[in-house]
């Protein structure tokens, strides 16, 4: 019942990783899915944007199953590489949940990961349940599941949930690493 994806980050200056669901709670129905491990439930397509950091499919660190994406950042420290996953039609579900799990190694005190929601197919970016997941801290390190207070601060839940209103009937995310 789970849309999947993990984020990372670049050598010693950051890792980031997350794991995305997108679900119907009411029926208990897998909308969509990306778990980077290449399986035949890896539907959800995806386009990466590193500028000049990086975005790859690594083993080093998973929730579940043996891979993630990572978010590397850049020597010049302003890339703000993003992942954007394709627009999806809810129109024929209700009580869509959408959670995801993240994880970090070794941010800079200004690099910080955004969850950020489209409803209308990514003309804007800010849309409900948009959020900083995490506010970096330098060297911070958080496993999956974990949330922190300060240093570095998250969000409280792990992995945050955001309930999809029946009112909208599509959805488009992004994660972004801001250095």
């Amino acid at each position: 019942n789970n849309i999947k994806y993990k984020c990372g980050g670049e050598m010693k200056k950051t890792i980031l990783i997350l794991l995305l669901f997108m679900y119907s709670y009411c029926f208990a129905v897998v909308i969509t899915s990306q778990g980077f491990e290449s399986s035949i439930n890896d539907v959800w397509s995806y386009s990466n944007t590193p500028s000049s950091g990086t975005i790859a499919v690594s083993n080093l660190k998973y929730y579940t199953g043996l891979k993630s994406l990572r978010f590397g950042g850049s020597s010049s420290g302003n890339s703000d590489p993003y992942t954007t996953f394709t627009n999806i039609d809810l129109s024929n579900y209700s009580n869509v949940q959408f959670s995801i799990s993240f994880a970090m190694e070794g941010p800079d005190a200004d690099d910080d990961l955004y969850l950020q929601i489209s409803y209308d197919n990514g003309v804007t970016w800010n849309g409900q349940g948009s959020i900083k997941l995490i506010d970096g801290y330098s060297e911070g390190v958080l496993n999956f599941g974990n949330t922190n207070v300060s240093n570095p601060t998250t969000v409280s839940s792990n992995p945050y949930v955001v309930n999809i209103s029946d009112a909208y009937d599509q959805i488009s995310i992004r994660i972004k690493f801001d250095e």
